[in-house]
């Protein structure tokens, strides 16, 4: 039980005349402590000068978006935008600069400032790689990189990346293309795989910002532009078989990521190939160069019809380790050995054997991606887009992008 007892010594009125003064003595120590022009930054006068900040910046954008302030039309005289929001020249000031810097407006020194040609909600796409580097997504990644090099062409085309993960520790770029999309500094998102990091966040629940997903997704949502799946290895088995191999071994990475033997051995069969277990390897992450190599070199010591004519790689990181295995053991390829490897296009060829290689053409995918964005961002549903998988002779030859005739231009200085 709780038992209340009254002061002994202080009436109702000392109470109450206790409690203003302390209430007088707050409110003195609250008026001395305070600047002239108002509180500082975080109080009343500071928040209110941030919502007008933001009520002009918002508003300037939106007529931008919307159109009614089309691509290189001149701003209205910033005088005139401080009257119709009522807010000075300080707040225009620093909603022009912050619309200047995110892409939206460019000043003309004596002449105003213009709406841009190439707005950053039509032009701008973001690209949502991994966080870091491993042997798993090092080649993926840095094809995807150079494509979207390739196609970024400064103005009708511009690529923004940002290094994501589903792990708290890099929460920090997810806030950030997080912080874009509410901003409207993007035309949409690609993401080359699923990343969970994305559930809860803007980047799923902002109306009109279009995400497109180049593997699989949960997020219904979401639009994808991804690979037909069985296409790498219907391809890479009918090119050996026309090579008149039989005896086709398989070397792959050992992920959860969905490779079941079953249905390989099934489509062996379907191609009147022969199947033995010990023909298809599986490397674990992280060890992937010494135990290729060795894997390779086993499969190759083999005699007889024991001994595989032809090999297929799942991976391309699984490649160079798989060049150096063969030429350790002094195999000839194609005499001996049939070689087909994934890769993801463009990337470097392996120097030292002539490998064929079958994969994916990300200039294609994010081409693909950029598209559904756009059509989109018109109104349309598009529907679901999946790219087989194309040999390397099969890629169209592409004239020179800005960034390689750059390189050509440094290498010739160079000379």
């Amino acid at each position: 039980m709780i038992i209340h007892t009254p002061l002994p010594s202080a009436s109702h009125t000392d109470i109450l005349s206790l409690r203003f003064e302390l209430d007088l003595l707050a409110a003195f120590a609250i008026l001395f402590s305070m600047p002239a022009g108002g509180v500082q930054e975080g109080g009343h006068v500071a928040k209110v000068e941030g919502t007008k900040y933001r009520r002009v910046l918002e508003a300037i954008r939106n007529q931008i978006v919307g159109g009614e302030y089309s691509s290189n039309r001149r701003l209205p005289p910033w005088s005139q935008i401080a009257e119709q929001h009522g807010v000075g020249m300080a707040t225009v000031q620093k909603a022009v600069d912050t619309l200047t810097r995110d892409g939206f407006l460019y000043a003309v020194p004596g002449a105003g400032t213009y709406v841009a040609d190439h707005l950053p909600n039509e032009c701008r796409f973001a690209l949502a790689l991994h966080h870091e580097s491993h042997a798993l997504t090092s080649m993926h990644d840095s094809a995807v990189r150079n494509a979207a090099n390739n196609l970024d062409n400064g103005t009708s085309i511009q690529f923004r990346q940002y290094k994501v993960s589903g792990w708290p520790q890099y929460q920090e770029e997810i806030n950030r293309l997080s912080d874009d999309v509410v901003n409207n500094r993007l035309a949409g998102v690609i993401s080359p795989f699923f990343c969970p990091g994305f559930d809860g966040t803007p980047i799923l629940k902002t109306p009109g910002m279009p995400l497109v997903f180049c593997s699989h997704t949960k997020f219904e949502n979401a639009y994808i532009v991804g690979l037909q799946g069985d296409s790498f290895i219907q391809r890479a088995m009918a090119h050996v078989r026309s090579r008149g191999r039989r005896r086709i071994a398989h070397l792959v990475l050992d992920t959860p990521f969905g490779f079941d033997p079953h249905a390989f051995e099934a489509s062996l069969r379907q191609l009147d190939a022969e199947f033995r277990p010990y023909w298809i390897q599986g490397v674990v992450l992280g060890h992937t160069t010494r135990t290729a190599s060795n894997m390779v070199r086993l499969l190759m010591e083999l005699e007889g019809d024991k001994r595989p004519d032809a090999l297929i790689v799942h991976d391309d990181a699984l490649l160079e380790p798989v060049v150096l295995g063969l030429l350790s053991c002094n195999v000839r390829v194609p005499e001996d050995l049939e070689v087909v490897s994934l890769a993801n296009f463009p990337s470097p060829r392996p120097q030292g054997l002539p490998v064929r290689r079958l994969g994916f053409d990300w200039h294609e995918m994010l081409s693909k991606s950029i598209e559904v964005i756009r059509l989109a961002r018109q109104g349309h549903k598009p529907a679901p887009i999946h790219l087989p998988a194309v040999f390397e002779d099969e890629l169209p030859v592409r004239a020179a992008t800005r960034n390689e005739q750059m390189a050509l231009h440094l290498a010739s200085l160079g000379s």
